[in-house]
């Protein structure tokens, strides 16, 4: 297989549109994802994507990622283990080349999420989707303001000339 694919994360690191699956007042991880979008300066498009809601944080909700009428660069997914092969293969068919599973319960907790996982792995392989996680925080891009990120704060960290890579579960403020 030609792993050129794996080497472009330009769409990963800079989107210029996000689809954020399982998007929901209710849910905090939802609050937080947009709360980082939208307080670090995210310019691009988002859309929220959830079955049942016609409307998220005040922007127009769909009910799948393939409903999305416009060209999305990358996902988030939020939403329990148990959907999110669903909600790859959408992104898959939608052809969004990268994106973020937030989503926890595989190859780090069970037998039966390694088996989940390595379907993750193979739909990625295929679709050539780039994807941080899944059991993830996210990633920031703090040149571009783009924070697909749940938890921790970014909205005062300022540029420079220092990356940091964490592996963590768990970020410090």
């Amino acid at each position: 297989m030609n792993d050129e694919w794996k080497a472009d994360l330009q769409t990963l690191f800079n989107p210029r549109s996000v689809a954020l699956i399982g998007a929901s007042e209710s849910s905090s991880r939802s609050r937080a994802i947009i709360s980082n979008m939208r307080e670090f300066g995210y310019r691009g498009e988002i859309f929220p994507v959830h079955p049942k809601r016609d409307e998220a944080f005040g922007l127009r909700c769909y009910p799948r990622v393939t409903d999305i009428p416009e060209v999305v660069d990358a996902f988030i997914i939020a939403i329990p283990r148990d959907q999110v092969i669903v909600a790859l293969e959408g992104c898959a068919e939608k052809s969004i080349p990268a994106g973020v599973i937030i989503s926890a319960g595989f190859a780090e907790a069970s037998p039966e999420g390694k088996v989940l996982q390595d379907r993750l792995t193979q739909i990625a392989e295929t679709a050539k989707i780039r994807i941080c996680g899944p059991n993830c925080y996210g990633i920031a891009n703090i040149h571009e303001r783009v924070a697909l990120l749940l938890g921790t704060d970014v909205r005062h960290v300022q540029p420079g000339k220092i990356g940091l890579v964490f592996q963590s579960g768990g970020l410090l403020n």
